[in-house]
């Protein structure tokens, strides 16, 4: 709910891509680990993902011109005023839409594949599909990182997964070599 001054109580939609187009990447900005690395999310950096928002929007004006929305005088406002280099773009067209999404726009808490999982031969792979590290003995990753591309939801449930996973393989390693 957000409470507005003269306003009622209300609802606020918030449009999310469940599968973005748009890829970051980490990087080491040299060889000492205290370093901390670049982290650039990228966010937007796809044009098709701005194509999904901006059709996102529409669906919402859309909606909020049914019956029902009418009724509770149902209206699209944005949480943050449109910047002025949106303004001078014609109202409501799609250029003004890109504009206010790349300005507003953020990433959600999800961050995945910065440790993709795969075949080992895959050069962009960092782990194999037993969750080890290529060329490290002994090291395993086991958390959302080894997920070639983030989930259409919540990554708790798949990230809680990959960590019951890589227990599982561990014991049946260590049963093998007893």
């Amino acid at each position: 709910m957000i409470e507005r001054p003269g306003r009622q109580n209300g609802s606020h939609f918030g449009i999310f891509l469940a599968r973005p187009q748009s890829r970051g990447f980490i990087r080491a900005i040299n060889k000492n680990p205290r370093q901390k690395p670049l982290n650039n999310p990228n966010i937007l950096s796809n044009r098709r993902d701005v194509l999904s928002i901006i059709k996102a929007v529409r669906v919402l004006q859309k909606m909020i011109k049914t019956t029902a929305m009418r009724r509770v005088n149902a209206e699209l406002d944005l949480l943050a005023p449109a910047p002025n280099e949106c303004r001078s773009v014609v109202a409501d067209s799609d250029e003004q839409w890109e504009c206010i999404i790349r300005y507003q726009a953020g990433a959600a808490a999800h961050p995945v594949g910065t440790c993709k999982m795969g075949n080992p031969d895959d050069p962009t792979t960092v782990v194999d599909p037993y969750l080890r590290v290529k060329g490290i003995k002994g090291l395993r990753v086991a958390d959302a990182s080894v997920m070639p591309e983030t989930t259409a939801s919540n990554t708790m449930a798949p990230t809680i997964m990959i960590g019951e996973r890589v227990a599982d393989f561990i014991k049946t390693q260590r049963r093998k070599n007893k």
